[in-house]
């Protein structure tokens, strides 16, 4: 009954939370959104009737082709036309969870801080958040309608390299800096382990030694975890890295056609936060940064940690729609620059098929872009919840301790998926600005 009692009203703000997030959620985290194409020319038009018909066809359709070489239009994207996009119940699918998620999360933290209360729906919910972010990537890299096989190479390249890397920063990495706590993950690991086969024993009546699981094993295990959110993010982090750097300097001769200059302020602000966090997640996850100056306790600690990652998955799930939005205004820069390219005032014939093909293909991403960004808030968000769900010291018997992980273990792989999740999206964040901007950056290092 006592159990009941527990998850009686995280079941009930699910449900709450369930029937709010259904599609409205998507709605509200992709916003209205303007996309934009090269008006076309209707090469068989109708026959023309009355007097004077023959002229003013013709003058329809000159006028027509001249619009069709001279400029390009912009139209609201209906959300019923987003639905019929690729990829978009993977869309769905995340931004649903990530609502809901959030919903029983911040629940779940009142009911500790003012009752103590502890529920097992939140837990295993984060799981599944983690598992269905990496699935929804993948599926995003394995659609060939949106995703050429050299973009799954590059990725499969650079998760090898990753994972080398991540081997080197899980065992050789200070304590200051980052602590995965390895000794104590394996130690609790084993315990839990001669529990299981002492219980196994009990109810066979056979006798067996159980196995046992090493530092290097868990360590090994953490950088294989570290390899996948690499390779998978790779992408993504990319595709985002340049929405921001659209999103922020736009050209000011676009500002008046670009749907991004109609932005609130306050998601615009969200936006560089969302890009800032991942690296202040770093600076608290690192003991010397924070724990110890400000003699922080376990609990503190651990509240700080997941803290940051669950508001870095937020920010970046409500930065969607302007980073969505920037990549859609990069139609407009494309047809501007063809545009500029050429002495004349029109585009021939060959650069409208060119700028039109472009915009199509832009517009043909738009559910793959949004994805794109909204799965590594759910996965951030995902590992937050999860580490401080598993991550109390205050756990004892419960339901959180009954299976064969112990809590301590899935808090520390909660937290190094998070961490590297924060760690690789630096990185390659960091390069991708730094690559899409060369000529500035050696002109400030000139300086």
């Amino acid at each position: 009954m006592a159990s009941w009692r527990a998850v009686a009203p995280f079941a009930m703000i699910t449900c709450v939370a369930s029937y709010l997030a259904l599609e409205r959620g998507t709605r509200a985290v992709c916003g209205t959104l303007a996309y934009f194409y090269v008006p076309s020319v209707d090469e068989t038009p109708a026959p023309p009737t009355g007097r004077g018909a023959a002229k003013r066809a013709a003058r329809e359709r000159a006028e027509a082709k001249e619009m069709a070489t001279t400029t390009v239009a912009r139209v609201d994207l209906r959300f019923e036309s987003l639905r019929r996009r690729i990829l978009y119940p993977e869309l769905d699918q995340v931004v649903f969870l990530a609502c809901v998620l959030a919903a029983n999360g911040v629940v779940a933290a009142t009911a500790d801080r003012a009752f103590g209360t502890r529920d097992a729906l939140t837990p295993v919910m984060a799981v599944f958040g983690v598992v269905l972010a990496l699935k929804a990537l993948f599926s995003a890299y394995m659609d060939a309608r949106v995703t050429p096989g050299t973009e799954r190479k590059i990725a499969a390249a650079f998760a090898f390299s990753a994972w080398m890397a991540s081997t080197f920063v899980v065992f050789l990495a200070p304590s200051a800096v980052v602590d995965f706590r390895l000794v104590h993950a394996a130690n609790d690991f084993n315990a839990s382990l001669e529990r299981y086969a002492t219980r196994m024993m009990t109810a066979s009546g056979a006798t067996f030694t159980p196995p046992r699981v090493t530092v290097l094993q868990i360590g090994l295990a953490y950088s294989i975890f570290a390899a996948g959110v690499a390779g998978l993010l790779f992408a993504a982090v990319i595709r985002a890295a340049k929405c921001y750097l659209l999103a922020t300097q736009m050209p000011e001769w676009a500002n008046k056609y670009a749907g991004t200059f109609a932005v609130r302020p306050w998601r615009k602000f969200i936006l560089h936060t969302a890009f800032a966090a991942p690296l202040m997640s770093l600076v608290v996850s690192a003991p010397s940064m924070v724990a110890e100056p400000l003699g922080l306790s376990p609990r503190a600690e651990r509240d700080a940690r997941c803290g940051v990652l669950v508001f870095s998955g937020l920010c970046l799930l409500m930065s969607v729609h302007p980073l969505l939005q920037a990549y859609l205004d990069s139609g407009l820069i494309t047809w501007y620059e063809v545009k500029e390219g050429n002495d004349k005032e029109r585009l021939t014939e060959t650069e409208r098929a060119v700028v039109e093909r472009q915009l199509g293909v832009t517009n043909h991403l738009v559910c793959k872009v949004a994805l794109q960004i909204a799965a590594p808030a759910l996965l951030l968000l995902s590992c937050g919840v999860g580490a401080w769900c598993y991550g109390s010291v205050e756990v004892t018997e419960s339901a959180l301790t009954r299976g064969l992980v112990p809590p301590s273990v899935a808090a520390s792989a909660f937290y190094a998926v998070g961490w590297f999740a924060c760690a690789w999206s630096v990185v390659v964040g960091a390069a991708a600005i730094a690559l899409s901007q060369p000529k500035a950056l050696f002109a400030n290092l000139a300086r």
